[in-house]
């Protein structure tokens, strides 16, 4: 399939070079907390399938421990799609990206870290911050997964593993990453005249890379879902064991 060379590395291009938290005015705020409901809302649809809610945050704990991914989706049926790939050992925390909150980017813009925010303060309560955690995200999600790894770093020193699929880093988290990109997907930086190893191999941190067969949109369906399982279970298994991932693509 003939992709379009597009600049992938324009792509979500309100976040900022550091973490900054914007102060929200009244009219911000008060739809900031109509977007909280509105996501809540949409939860009520699928909490039945999960094991416990926390906050913004659905659980699927098969066996409650340090083995847990937190992922952030771009809507509810993901999480549930991917759980059931899972093995036992491995438990999920699910929350979602702002796209539930708003469908105006000048307020994802805006509501982005208020998000992680809330996010940050869920997993701590719940005591799912420590050194060997994994954090994800898909799409519009993986913005809030980078944000998410760089604060926890930043208050704890950990350093996470950041898995991310079909996102292009903006370089601020220098730890462990394995990115993954949709072969056919006009977010696939590989799929743009830029050439991105270049880019990605000034990154202080150990990266893998992961290419799937699919393209964008399709990664939660069967026979993609599998391969987006054993990318993650692979990425997984090296963090725990900290073996690296030398810049390679797997």
């Amino acid at each position: 399939m003939q992709i379009k060379k597009l600049n992938a590395y324009t792509r979500w291009g309100y976040i900022p070079e550091s973490v900054i938290i914007p102060s929200l005015n009244d009219k911000e705020r008060h739809q900031f907390d109509i977007g909280i409901e509105n996501l809540l809302c949409e939860r009520e649809k699928v909490e039945k399938f999960a094991d416990g809610t926390y906050d913004e945050l659905l659980l699927f704990s098969k066996t409650p421990g340090e083995n847990t991914i937190f992922w952030c989706f771009n809507n509810w049926s993901e999480p549930l799609l991917l759980n059931r790939q899972l093995p036992e050992t491995i438990s999920l925390c699910a929350g979602t990206s702002a796209h539930l909150l708003t469908q105006k980017w000048w307020f994802k813009t805006r509501f982005h870290e208020h998000l992680v925010g809330r996010y940050l303060n869920t997993l701590e309560q719940i005591q799912l911050i420590h050194s060997d955690m994994i954090i994800g995200g898909n799409c519009q999600g993986a913005p809030i997964a980078e944000s998410l790894a760089i604060r926890i770093k930043e208050k704890t020193g950990y350093e996470p593993l950041l898995i991310t699929l079909d996102y292009v880093p903006r370089k601020q988290y220098d730890g462990p990453m394995f990115m993954m990109f949709g072969e056919d997907s006009t977010f696939n930086p590989f799929n743009c005249e830029i050439e991105p190893l270049p880019i990605f191999q000034k990154r202080k941190g150990d990266w893998g890379i992961g290419i799937l067969n699919a393209m964008h949109g399709q990664y939660f369906r069967e026979p993609t879902l599998f391969e987006l399982r054993d990318y993650i279970l692979t990425a997984t298994g090296k963090f725990l064991t900290r073996s690296r991932f030398e810049h390679s693509f797997f």
